[in-house]
């Protein structure tokens, strides 16, 4: 009977239309077919258009989804997906690269003369980013990344919400004109959208 039980709460659905629809899976064999799949491993082994309204909502004004040319952020697609394994390794490429001694120096000036954060995260993003694009980014695109929209809540305030939007797209805009075309502009576009956030994303230390 506490067999029979077991197999019927297993695996367990939470389904909260519109909102919530989650599979919890106990059983080991279960999650060994799971984990094989390649089909539900990552949120875009769906298409866009059969999410939750609330996802596609919200993602739009991240960093982790183009609304307007329907792309997601290299993590979120499945492993079956063709793309997936050549986005990785390239992104795994270009991080894995050394910061060069200029960089370096660059940097320890600016802490050491106490900038501005938005001038230290400025440099920080032509460190990480100069990899990719092979030139400098444009300041006034550093400063648009600021304007995403990083946590859910900041997607119920209108004005946070547009605003959002419209950086996402600019940036992504930027992205498509400077990068290679062989590129996935979201995957590179990630690692900097959403900026400094005034000065969130730096730390410095005072001694």
């Amino acid at each position: 009977m506490l067999k029979t039980i077991k197999s019927f709460f297993n695996p367990l659905r939470i389904k909260i239309p519109f909102l919530l629809d989650i599979i919890i899976v106990s059983d080991p064999e279960q999650i060994k077919k799971i984990e094989t799949s390649g089909d539900v491993d990552r949120l875009h082994a769906y298409d866009t258009a059969s999410l939750p309204g609330w996802v596609k909502f919200y993602f739009r004004s991240t960093k982790f989804h183009d609304d307007k040319r329907d792309l997601w952020f290299c993590p979120f697609e499945s492993t079956a997906n063709p793309t997936y394994q050549p986005r990785r390794a390239y992104l795994e490429e270009k991080v894995a690269t050394s910061y060069s001694q200029e960089d370096v120096k660059t940097i320890a000036e600016l802490l050491k003369n106490n900038a501005a954060d938005e001038v230290l995260a400025h440099a920080m993003v032509q460190v990480v980013n100069r990899r990719f694009f092979g030139e400098e980014i444009p300041l006034h695109i550093t400063k648009t990344a600021n304007n995403t929209v990083q946590k859910i809540t900041e997607a119920i305030l209108p004005w946070k919400y547009i605003r959002g939007i419209k950086a996402q797209q600019e940036i992504m805009s930027y992205c498509e004109h400077h990068l290679a075309k062989d590129v996935h502009i979201l995957d590179v576009g990630h690692l900097w959208l959403g900026g400094s956030n005034d000065g969130r994303g730096v730390k410095k230390v005072k001694r």
